[in-house]
C-alpha cells in the first residue's frame, strides 16, 4: 500500500481562514462589479463591492444564482453567456454538462482556474488518504 502525501502545510486557525476567505471574496467582488456584464449589475445593485465588510451582508444583499438564470443568460448571449470576467482569447479550456435534465451548461477556464481546480482535487485526494497509484 502506498502512503499518502505528507506534504500538506499545517492547517491555519479558524480566523486565519475566514479572514483570508473574505480578503480573497473581495478581490473576486472588485473584479466581477468592473467586468463582468453577468454578476457586475446585480453586484452594484446590491451595493457589493471589493469593500464588503463581512461575509453576512454578501449572503443578506446577494440574490442567490440559479441554473435558470444562467440557461436563460447562455440563450441571450450564445455560446457562452456574459458570464465572463475576461475576454475570450485568455480561455483555453471550455466544460460542457451532460444536459441530461435540461440545457446544457457551458462554462470556461483560464490556466490559472484550470488549474486551481486541480490544485483543490489534490488536496482532497490528499486529506482523504489517497495516494499515487491508488483508484477511488
Amino acid at each position: 500500500m502506498t502512503t499518502p502525501p505528507t506534504d500538506l502545510s499545517p492547517s491555519p486557525d479558524r480566523d486565519a481562514i475566514r479572514s483570508g476567505q473574505l480578503q480573497n471574496l473581495r478581490t473576486l467582488l472588485g473584479q466581477l462589479v468592473s467586468a463582468n456584464p453577468f454578476y457586475g449589475p446585480v453586484l452594484r445593485e446590491a451595493s457589493v463591492g471589493g469593500d464588503l465588510p463581512d461575509v453576512a451582508t454578501f449572503q443578506q444583499r446577494v440574490p442567490f444564482t440559479t441554473k435558470a438564470d444562467v440557461i436563460a443568460d447562455q440563450s441571450a448571449h450564445p455560446p457562452y453567456g456574459s458570464n465572463l470576467t475576461l475576454s475570450l482569447p485568455h480561455y483555453t479550456r471550455i466544460s460542457e454538462t451532460s444536459g441530461t435534465t435540461g440545457t446544457p451548461l457551458r462554462w470556461l477556464d483560464t490556466p490559472e482556474t484550470w488549474q486551481a481546480l486541480l490544485d483543490n482535487w489534490q488536496r482532497v485526494y490528499a486529506a482523504a488518504g489517497v495516494g499515487p497509484g491508488q483508484c477511488i
